[in-house]
């Protein structure tokens, strides 16, 4: 007797980069950004991404500090990213 297994399903794998955001009271949020600013860790890109996710209300203002957690396979030939602080003003 035969047996139908169906189709598999195939999803893509994820490759965008997952940066962690720390906040000066110990809360936390997640961000993610594509490879291609993601790639070299925390840079002035991904800074410029959480600066206009606070701008728009995604993450809460404040100062905060980033650090890369989850790397697609685009950034993982690079070595980790230090932890990396910055202020930026509120949109208020």
């Amino acid at each position: 007797m035969l047996m139908s297994y169906g189709y598999r399903t195939y999803r893509r794998p994820d490759r965008m980069v997952m940066f962690a955001v720390r906040y000066e009271d110990g809360t936390s949020a997640y961000i993610r950004v594509s490879p291609g600013i993601g790639t070299f860790g925390v840079s002035p890109a991904v800074m410029k991404v959480a600066q206009g996710a606070q701008a728009r209300g995604e993450i809460q203002s404040g100062g905060i500090a980033l650090r890369a957690v989850r790397e697609g396979r685009a950034a993982r030939a690079t070595p980790a990213a230090p932890l990396a602080r910055c202020a930026f003003a509120s949109a208020e």
